[in-house]
């Protein structure tokens, strides 16, 4: 696993990267499961990426898995906001870049963030579905 299939399949799902006083950059992923947030935590772990995980919003109870990007210590990481975010009509948004390369490892993180398999209970000689969300692409 390389840490860029990583990071593209979340990125591909709920994750982003911001950016604050033009200057420091910073990844989030937000799920209501903070199990699947640690699952996430140890992958990155393997990178010595050191990471949180906080309470993003207490009502809806969604948690958030961070990390601070140092430029200098990882240029991978400091190129990724220009590769997956563009400006439109004055707004920063997120989009797949044309050169993305769809790896086992980028599908599966992918699924686990914005997936789910769909069951038919009466039909049971139909192949479960596989759907991954891409509506906000």
């Amino acid at each position: 696993m390389k840490l860029s299939e990583l990071i593209n399949g979340t990125l591909l799902g709920d994750a982003s990267i911001g950016i604050n006083k033009n200057r420091y950059y910073y990844y989030s992923l937000n799920a209501k499961d903070k199990i699947f947030l640690e699952w996430n935590r140890r992958s990155f772990k393997k990178f010595n990426i050191p990471t949180y995980i906080a309470l993003n919003n207490a009502i809806s109870k969604v948690f958030t898995l961070g990390f601070y990007i140092n430029a200098r210590q990882n240029i991978e990481l400091s190129s990724l906001r220009g590769k997956w975010y563009r400006k439109h009509n004055g707004k920063t948004v997120k989009v797949v870049p044309k050169n993305l390369e769809i790896t086992p490892t980028t599908l599966l993180f992918w699924y686990l963030g914005d997936g789910s398999l769909i069951r038919r209970k009466n039909d049971k000689n139909r192949v479960p579905t596989i759907v991954i969300a891409t509506n906000c692409f």
